[in-house]
């Protein structure tokens, strides 16, 4: 089951609150949401996320999200995405999610936003499939195939 962007995104905000992280910035959240919501495909066959991925420059994006992030500019994003003065997350009993989420984090957190980038690009990725296809949004399938391949070591 897909989640509210936002609150995905403050799941990943917390972690980095947390942990006191100052480069968690508007281009590593787009990447590390990228990152879970492809494995979270790969491993569940659903989308952890709601929204869909653009490709843009830099790398995957979810625009709307992207809106709401783009004042910290290369900043470090400093508070959660907050609605009606309250702070959403994912619920606590979705321990599937969390441990997705601890996963990837560890994964991924310690390379730079520039470096996530980069693995985005790489020929054959799903942003590179839809660069060069000449779409604008990257489809769940090939995102979900992508990751399903670099679990089996097919990448």
């Amino acid at each position: 089951m897909p989640y509210n962007d936002e609150c995905v995104a403050n799941c990943i905000l917390e972690k980095a609150f947390n942990e006191k992280r100052s480069d968690l910035t508007p281009m590593k959240l787009q990447k590390m949401l990228f990152f879970l919501n492809g494995w979270g495909l790969a491993i569940t066959h659903e989308p952890v996320v709601e929204g869909k991925f653009e490709a843009w420059p830099y790398g995957p994006v979810i625009a709307e999200l992207y809106s709401k992030t783009k004042r910290f500019g290369k900043k470090t994003i400093d508070s959660y995405f907050v609605t009606e003065d309250n702070v959403y997350i994912v619920s606590r009993t979705q321990k599937q999610f969390y441990d997705l989420l601890d996963k990837v984090w560890k994964k991924y957190i310690n390379c730079s936003a520039y470096q996530l980038s980069e693995i985005t690009h790489e020929v054959d990725s799903p942003w590179w499939i839809t660069k060069k296809e000449g779409h604008k949004i990257i489809k769940d399938d090939i995102i979900k195939q992508y990751f399903v391949d670099l679990a089996s070591f097919k990448r």
